[in-house]
């Protein structure tokens, strides 16, 4: 559902997943990519924030909540999370530091 872009949809099986397994990091970042997508960046942060709880090693999710928390202005924190995802390295950590690269661009700290 995610792959054809039915968000409400599959944010609702993410949801019903995650209430089964709730130490699923996956369906939780599931759920905050959908409502990412959806515009819902406050509900996406939260996902992430439940995500990096259940996993705190990873850097998808910190990466993920760090754009969630640029989007509502949270620079400061999402500088700190941003940095957290480059420190977890991983396959995608060329992403995480662009992100990072956004977060400090956007804040006016990369001039």
């Amino acid at each position: 559902l995610e792959r054809t872009e039915k968000w409400k949809e599959a944010l609702t099986a993410y949801e019903k997943a995650s209430h089964r397994w709730p130490a699923n990091p996956n369906f939780l970042i599931g759920m905050g990519n959908c409502r990412y997508s959806l515009k819902d960046y406050t509900g996406a942060a939260e996902a992430f924030k439940k995500a990096v709880r259940v996993q705190p090693d990873s850097g998808i999710a910190y990466n993920n909540l760090a754009q969630s928390l640029l989007m509502v202005g949270q620079y400061e924190d999402a500088e700190m999370i941003a940095k957290k995802a480059v420190e977890l390295g991983g396959p995608l950590q060329e992403k995480f530091r662009q992100t990072l690269d956004e977060i400090l661009e956007i804040s006016g700290k990369n001039k």
